[in-house]
């Protein structure tokens, strides 16, 4: 532990060295006391197992915690009533990595568990939790990285909305670069909150290489999830974000019927019959229709006959993930 004055310059610096603690995250409490996140040395007898430690100010130890071996903390977070939630990745009884996060209370009780949320399904496959906050409401977002072929989840990033308890609202499974076969990353890092009630992901999202092998990742998505508003009564709950720039809406604003082409990048594979939903500002699907493809290309129209001014939300999807969306105005 590493602490500097608001300049920066070094008050104190703690070696806490057994067990051979490896820290991920941190956080601070109402009184400058602090608890690390990471994990211990992988050799006997620590195993890899998850910990915490919580010091003062001056680097005593107060407690110590720890989870079975072959764990690890990335992430721990302060609640609005003095808990911790810690995130990370263990194994299941299969050797398979999942998900994992924990709460404790101030005392370093544990106050509950969730390793079953999500899981890899071999063992040389990564599944785990990076980053997290508790929202206003005391409900829990965490961000991540998955890949379960088993689920059709062959690379994504990924983000829960639990409730004060662990148990899961709703999910969502993004990828940058569309329709890869597993083996090309897509990693989410940091989730924080932002002022119209969304969220901000940053990470990496790995492709084919040229272009570029790798690029950062950056997603600002709205208070479900949507990159587009609406995309949670649509029906999936994977997501495509490469494909918005290629998507054309004209005209727009319309009033008649809207209009829309999307180039899919070849060799695209979509699967089963794709759609287009018109959604009002409320979220409810007042038009659609059945989208086809040239090629590579879809295309298709919206009538609009009968729709009140205002503002919708145009959403094309396969059976499986949303491809991609825009805002439509009716005047």
């Amino acid at each position: 532990m590493f602490r500097t004055t608001a300049e920066g310059d070094s008050i104190r610096f703690i070696n806490f060295g057994y067990p051979a603690f490896y820290a991920g995250g941190i956080a601070e409490d109402e009184n400058q006391n602090l608890v690390i996140a990471g994990a211990a040395a992988d050799t006997p007898p620590y195993n890899g197992a998850a910990y915490l430690l919580k010091c003062t100010p001056e680097g005593d130890v107060l407690w110590r915690r720890s989870r079975p071996t072959n764990s690890w903390f990335a992430q721990v977070f302060r609640t609005q009533d003095g808990e911790w939630v810690a995130l990370g990745s263990s194994e299941n009884q299969l050797g398979h990595a999942t998900a994992l996060i924990c709460r404790y209370n101030d005392d370093g009780d544990l106050v509950w568990a969730k390793e079953d949320i999500i899981s890899a399904d071999t063992q040389t496959r990564e599944c785990s939790f990076a980053d997290g906050f508790e929202q206003p409401d005391g409900n829990i977002i965490v961000c991540g990285t998955i890949r379960n072929t088993d689920l059709g989840l062959f690379d994504k990033g990924l983000l829960y909305h639990l409730d004060a308890a662990g148990n899961v609202l709703w999910s969502r499974f993004y990828s940058h670069y569309a329709g890869l076969p597993a083996g090309y990353p897509q990693y989410f890092s940091d989730v924080e909150p932002t002022n119209d009630g969304g969220f901000i992901l940053t990470g990496q999202t790995h492709g084919i290489s040229p272009p570029n092998p790798v690029r950062l990742w950056l997603v600002k998505l709205d208070s479900l999830g949507c990159l587009v508003p609406g995309c949670n009564t649509v029906g999936v709950e994977e997501f495509e974000s490469q494909l918005q720039s290629a998507l054309h809406v004209s005209p727009n604003p319309a009033n008649e019927a809207v209009r829309f082409n999307l180039e899919l990048p070849s060799g695209y594979p979509l699967q089963g019959q794709v759609q287009a939903l018109l959604l009002d500002a409320q979220g409810k699907v007042v038009a659609r229709s059945v989208v086809q493809a040239n090629g590579s290309l879809l295309s298709g129209a919206v009538v609009l006959d009968g729709q009140a001014v205002g503002l919708y939300y145009l959403h094309l999807r396969d059976q499986v993930k949303w491809l991609a969306g825009q805002k439509v105005v009716v005047e």
